[in-house]
């Protein structure tokens, strides 16, 4: 499945190139960022390496993730990036996560992000529902998902960064 690029009126969703070095390691290296990521920072030499693989990866098996650039349509810069991964083939069951720069937070371009790419999602046969999984701690991730209409569906207790946490699941079903 592939729905690259999508436009917006403000974004443009793609697949990350080399360009895209500086700025994705300038916000992906940010620790207030990374609190509640799975991700990691990374040197330069791996994120030059993971974007050469995510420039070509697809959405695909259970379990493999997709990041996709968002980026300004009046500039081209890279401002965050969205997470794809297929969880259930069978059940046409897809994630997302999202991630943006501090400095285009507050903006809604995290909301016109998700929503299109939602959008882009739901147009395909194959997929059914769309899950998001966030701390209970990370708030702004919380709003956003209610505000592109995802429901809660259950909170879990886990361990993430060796810490004990709270987990919401929320999930956003086609409609028939």
């Amino acid at each position: 499945m592939d729905v690259l690029p999508i436009q917006t009126a403000r974004l443009v969703l793609r697949r990350f190139t080399p360009e895209d070095l500086e700025s994705f390691q300038a916000y992906r290296s940010d620790p207030v960022l990374a609190r509640y990521q799975g991700w990691e920072p990374m040197s330069y030499e791996q994120a030059r390496s993971f974007l050469a693989v995510q420039a070509r990866q697809t959405l695909g098996p259970a379990g493999q993730w997709l990041q996709v650039a968002v980026t300004r349509c009046e500039t081209g810069e890279v401002i965050g990036d969205l997470g794809l991964c297929g969880v259930d083939e069978s059940e046409g069951v897809v994630e997302i996560g999202f991630t943006l720069a501090q400095s285009a937070q507050g903006r809604g371009y995290a909301t016109e992000a998700v929503n299109a790419m939602i959008e882009a999602l739901m147009a395909q046969a194959s997929v059914r529902s769309v899950v998001a999984v966030t701390d209970v701690r990370n708030a702004a991730s919380v709003a956003l998902l209610r505000r592109v209409g995802f429901g809660h569906e259950r909170t879990t207790s886990a361990i993430f960064r060796g810490e004990p946490c709270q987990e919401q699941t929320f999930v956003l079903t086609k409609r028939q």
